[in-house]
């Protein structure tokens, strides 16, 4: 688990809310979701805020992975598990 970001409930059933260390300035912040193959298979764009609401929309049961952006730069990732 990374410490700068914060999944609730993780498993996610139908929603999240997703908390990213207050510390850190959020702006343009980009977050993919990549599945256990490594295909992209979401990616929520603009994050302007250190919370924001996640929908895991059509997104079938099982462990995918973030990866979540500020420009060039990987400022948080782990692993999250959909049921």
């Amino acid at each position: 688990m990374d410490n700068n970001i914060n999944i609730f409930p993780n498993p996610i059933n139908t929603t999240a809310t997703i908390q990213i260390n207050e510390q850190m300035k959020v702006k343009n912040a980009e977050m993919k979701i990549i599945d256990i193959m490594g295909r992209t298979v979401k990616t929520i764009s603009s994050i302007q805020s250190n919370e924001f609401t996640f929908d895991r929309d059509k997104l079938s049961d099982g462990i995918y992975f973030y990866q979540l952006s500020q420009g060039n730069e990987i400022i948080a990732k782990g692993k999250m598990l959909i049921e």
